[in-house]
């Protein structure tokens, strides 16, 4: 007759050990992979999370799978709430522009969306302004939205103040409008997901609103920046 060791998880859903009381050396508090805290047991019943199934003298068993959800209470344990969220929980490395991360990652994780996608966004038009030396109206109002973005972008006829190519041929200045308008989009969605009846419970659309972002930032590093500035 064989028993169930206990498993351990993060609450991203990695596993860490599923011989949590045979190999007691592997045991970790926080995940390696994400940074994540660690859960030997469901947190709505405490029955341990069921790991290796060992059979006395039977060696070499398969691999024990990651549940979602606990086989004693039936309820969800923390990683299947997060769909789509093991793919992006390294985003600093993959996806997402370190600056993003520090302003919408934690909230990302903790299931704010909203917020996250807001703080993305205003992430970004700081961003903006402070490459362009914070422009500024005639009588002196710090530019913002889209005569911000017009002005910062706009190649019809001047020089733009932050150019994203060379803007030699006609190719160059409809890629420079392009991404002025993406710069554009991103005020206007800002504005619209700031009022408080606006709702965000999609993790993976918010993957791709910040993804947006991550672009764009990129687009304002400093190195992609002097590579067509002075």
């Amino acid at each position: 007759m064989g028993y169930y060791d206990i498993q351990q998880v993060c609450l991203n859903g990695h596993q860490i050990t599923d011989s949590y009381n045979k190999h007691p050396q592997f045991r970790k508090e926080y995940c390696d992979e994400c940074g994540e805290k660690t859960i030997f047991e469901c947190p709505n019943c405490n029955v341990p999370i069921r790991g290796d199934y060992h059979v006395e003298g039977v060696f070499g068993g398969g691999e024990t799978s990651v549940p979602k959800h606990c086989y004693s209470c039936g309820k969800p344990y923390p990683w299947s709430k997060k769909t789509g969220i093991n793919k992006i929980v390294n985003f600093e490395e993959h996806i997402i522009h370190t600056s993003i991360d520090t302003v919408s990652g934690k909230l990302f994780k903790d299931g704010h969306y909203k917020q996250a996608i807001l703080e993305a966004f205003i992430a970004v038009i700081d961003r903006v302004k402070d490459v362009a030396n914070h422009p500024t109206t005639g009588n002196g109002r710090e530019l913002d939205g889209d005569d911000l973005m017009n002005q910062v972008f706009g190649c019809e006829g001047k020089t733009p103040i932050i150019k994203l190519n060379d803007l030699k041929t006609t190719a160059d200045k409809d890629e420079q409008k392009g991404f002025m308008y993406m710069f554009k989009a991103i005020c206007g969605l800002r504005n619209k997901k700031g009022h408080k009846n606006f709702v965000q419970n999609d993790p993976k659309i918010t993957i791709e609103y910040l993804a947006l972002c991550s672009l764009l930032m990129r687009l304002l590093d400093e190195e992609f920046i002097r590579e067509y500035n002075n």
